[in-house]
């Protein structure tokens, strides 16, 4: 299991987690977050002054009106991004220029009229008249690729900053972005510190000079590894040893699957072949059939019926093994947490033949339910097709015989 995934995984298993805890982080990542991402573009504030700002609405001393409106206008930014990831909307041009007009407060959301560079760079942005272009184009590849996600979206990030089609903004823009897609996958927002800007800004000049993504890619995927480690530090105490029972647990229950993958799918099938036939005895369906046909022997009647039925049985069976899995994991790891320090396969072997039963009397009938009306429609077509054709016979017989006469 990569590591990513299991943190993941970890974490998803620790969910719900309690509310003033959840708050208390969710405040700390909003403030770490906004002190970095902007500290990344030059504001001189602190953590804890940017804090105060968020929490009180102070003014700092000495610090300008513009390093404050862009602490409100990550907060702004922020709050938009809770609200679309929890409704799951993609990236669009409205977003992305939605973004830039909440983190820029004054004057932003509108694609540059000028072409602008990156100091430093030894590439051109695209020019303005090619904005939306590059732009749709970046979203269709990005949407469209079945790469890890988080080689996805940071290699979305550097070509985004390449494009840069904002007067001012883009990096915040694009890192505000880059989250918007991680928490959608299950991710923590995901924090660039600005101590490692130079780090951060080597490696975007790589991907966009050579075209070589690797150390973007590893970068941000250190970068998400960090932020997981925090929310595991504010919630257990213990997170290393958790995990590394979390990752024995589950490999266990990975290596029973392996060695029983034919044992477990085969009684699956014979239970929804049992089920299924409970509930839509075929010999009913063979006659009701065989009543209806004009034209077809029994024997191919009963082949046609038994092709739906077998069709429908296979349908029935994929759906219920994917179902039967996720309960599977879920149900036998709060059993198995108490036996894993003297595991063997008997523990889980047992667990299973409880489980089994706990899904296929519900979850199957929920499902077979469903596929038998579809089975009636089906076998119903068998006969009805046959009536129409003797009725398009008799009539063009009748025809013929009123031609002749």
């Amino acid at each position: 299991m990569k590591k990513l995934e299991l943190y993941r995984n970890f974490l998803k298993s620790k969910r719900p987690i309690d509310e003033i805890s959840l708050k208390k982080i969710e405040e700390n990542l909003k403030a770490k977050y906004i002190y970095n991402s902007n500290g990344i573009e030059g504001n001189t504030l602190s953590l804890m002054e940017t804090n105060l700002i968020i929490e009180h609405g102070v003014t700092i001393k000495g610090k300008s009106l513009k390093e404050h409106l862009e602490v409100k206008g990550q907060e702004y930014a922020l709050n938009f991004l809770t609200e679309i990831m929890n409704q799951k909307e993609e990236i669009s041009l409205r977003t992305i220029r939605e973004f830039n007009s909440l983190v820029m407060i004054n004057g932003g959301g509108t694609f540059k009229t000028l072409p602008n560079e990156i100091v430093g760079a030894n590439f051109k942005t695209s020019p303005p008249h090619l904005v939306e272009e590059h732009l749709n184009k970046l979203i269709e590849n990005f949407y469209s690729s079945n790469e890890d996600i988080i080689k996805k979206v940071a290699i979305f990030h550097a070509d985004f900053e390449k494009i840069h089609p904002f007067p001012d903004g883009n990096g915040r823009t694009g890192r505000l972005l880059m989250n918007l897609e991680l928490m959608k996958e299950g991710f923590p927002i995901t924090i660039i510190k600005k101590e490692d800007r130079e780090d951060y800004y080597n490696a975007l000049e790589k991907a966009h000079s050579n075209d070589d993504y690797e150390d973007i890619i590893s970068f941000i995927e250190n970068n998400v590894e960090k932020s997981f480690e925090f929310y595991f530090e504010h919630i257990t105490n213990n997170w290393k040893q958790e995990i590394e029972d979390f990752y024995f647990l589950n490999n266990k229950l990975d290596e029973f699957i392996d060695e029983n993958y034919i044992k477990i799918y085969n009684n699956l099938g014979k239970e929804i072949i049992d089920i299924f036939e409970k509930r839509f005895p075929l010999d009913s369906v063979f006659q009701e059939v065989s009543k209806k046909s004009i034209n077809n022997s029994d024997e191919e009647i009963i082949k046609e019926t038994q092709n739906i039925f077998e069709r429908d049985v296979l349908n029935i069976k994929f759906e219920t093994e994917e179902k039967f899995l996720e309960i599977f994991y879920e149900e036998t790891e709060k059993d198995l947490e108490e036996k894993i320090d003297n595991y063997d396969s008997q523990d889980v072997e047992d667990i299973f033949c409880e489980k089994i039963g706990f899904v296929k009397e519900d979850l199957m009938l929920e499902l077979i339910e469903n596929k038998t009306l579809n089975f009636e429609e089906e076998y119903q077509k068998l006969f009805v097709t046959e009536e129409k054709e003797e009725v398009k016979s008799i009539e063009e017989k009748k025809k013929k015989d009123d031609f002749e006469y």
